[in-house]
């Protein structure tokens, strides 16, 4: 009895693990109709990604300090001049060189990459 008890628990254990890693299909597709985004769109943002990651070490603090100010902390414009000590006119040329730099760094490692 003891055997037979055990061998159910541990077959309804492995079988909710099971059930805990399959996803309904109807359920990936109302997510992706939610997020707006489709399957091919996530993709390319998860390897556009990969990428800035790898880059992100070899830029310059400046360059890092103005992208990470602007798109990561959402800071505006005159905010990123008092970090940088500079007019806020200036930040917006120094964010489109920041991005240039990035995006040059981006498809130097990935080797063709050539869409921002």
């Amino acid at each position: 009895v003891s055997t037979v008890r055990n061998t159910s628990i541990d077959y309804l254990k492995m079988w909710q693990e099971e059930k805990d890693r399959l996803v309904n299909l109807d359920d990936l597709t109302t997510q992706e109709a939610e997020s707006g985004q489709s399957m091919d769109e996530t993709l390319i943002f998860q390897k556009k990604m990969e990428l800035l990651k790898k880059v992100w070490p070899k830029l310059d603090a400046e360059t890092r300090m103005v992208l990470e100010g602007k798109y990561i902390l959402g800071y505006d414009n005159e905010k990123i001049s008092q970090l940088l000590g500079c007019r806020p006119s200036s930040v917006r040329m120094r964010l489109t060189r920041a991005r240039r730099k990035a995006l040059e760094l981006m498809r130097k490692e990935g080797k063709g990459y050539d869409r921002p």
